[in-house]
């Protein structure tokens, strides 16, 4: 009977080391699926995904790393501010930041806690940067992302699916059929309808 009992104590203590030593092998690098992939330079892409992807390559993407970025949420959008620092918004309006070129990422805002898909990260300088939300939400920080103050918006910013900011005062967003744009850092936005019937997602400038 003590025999037993030693041999059920020394498999309860045994069986966690054992499932430390498994590492994902197939598909490599990884089986979570990729929301955006964007080159840093001229070598080095970032890639994101659901639970909690950070991929990074410094060879055009012949090979990748896997970097920890500290959560399960899935990671939506990115914003390259410059080689070392780089944001990225998680499904719940979380924020992640990297100041190292991507090798490691800490978390400098908690979100909504509300499941958010469409959340989109648009840093203009490492300070000032905006986030969109669902519905009507339009987030703005100044500090390096610390502190979020919410604009208040009016009817015509619903629906938007994403922004682009070209200056800390002029920004577009897109709607499935119109454009939108703010002078005034996004407090009020005029709108054009654009042509044809194309169903449009996203915005982006040069």
């Amino acid at each position: 009977m003590n025999r037993v009992y030693s041999l059920l104590i020394f498999l309860s203590f045994s069986i966690p080391t054992i499932g430390q030593d498994w590492k994902w092998k197939n598909p490599l690098p990884t089986g979570n699926k990729l929301t955006v992939v964007k080159f840093i330079d001229s070598t080095t892409v970032i890639a994101i995904g659901n639970n909690g992807t950070i991929l990074k390559s410094t060879n055009k993407g012949l090979d990748w790393s896997v970097k920890l970025s500290g959560t399960h949420l899935d990671i939506v959008s990115l914003s390259v501010i410059d080689r070392d620092t780089i944001y990225v918004s998680c499904s719940d309006r979380s924020i992640l930041k990297t100041i190292n070129n991507g090798d490691s990422w800490t978390k400098v805002f908690n979100g909504g806690g509300t499941y958010d898909v469409k959340s989109q990260v648009f840093f203009l300088s490492p300070a000032v940067g905006y986030l969109l939300g669902t519905s009507m939400q339009l987030l703005k920080t100044i500090d390096y992302g610390r502190t979020w103050n919410n604009i208040n918006l009016g009817n015509e910013f619903q629906n938007v699916k994403s922004i682009c900011f070209t200056t800390e005062n002029v920004g577009y967003g897109i709607t499935s059929s119109s454009l939108l744009k703010t002078i005034d850092g996004g407090l009020t936005w005029t709108e054009k309808e654009l042509p044809g019937s194309s169903y449009y997602n996203a915005i982006s400038f040069t």
